[in-house]
């Protein structure tokens, strides 16, 4: 099944972002997606949003991916979104979830 990514970046602007996701305790092959630019929403348009009011432009990627299945049930994944500025700054956030199991 497609794993739908989705990110929205506000304050810093974005050259390029992917995403890897990994086994957190079981390896499980490459599994890198390239995130494409969707759109950018100006700060006029945010000004409609009450919980974003007079906010600097949003850039927003997309992206798809899928997460193989484990045959132990739960999986631990962890996830590396990787960003590099148009200034030169590179950064990876990374973050971990599971899936499967109940």
């Amino acid at each position: 099944q497609t794993l739908n990514v989705q990110l929205d970046v506000t304050g810093w602007q974005i050259r390029a972002a992917s995403i890897d996701f990994l086994g957190a305790d079981m390896e499980m092959g490459l599994n890198q997606s390239q995130l494409h630019p969707a759109a950018t929403t100006s700060s006029e348009t945010n000004k409609a949003n009450p919980n974003t009011p007079n906010a600097p432009n949003t850039q927003t990627f997309l992206g798809k991916s899928s997460l193989p299945i484990c045959v132990t049930g739960a999986m631990k994944w962890r996830a590396e979104l990787q960003l590099d500025g148009t200034d030169g700054t590179k950064l990876t956030i990374p973050f971990e979830f599971m899936s499967g199991g109940h």
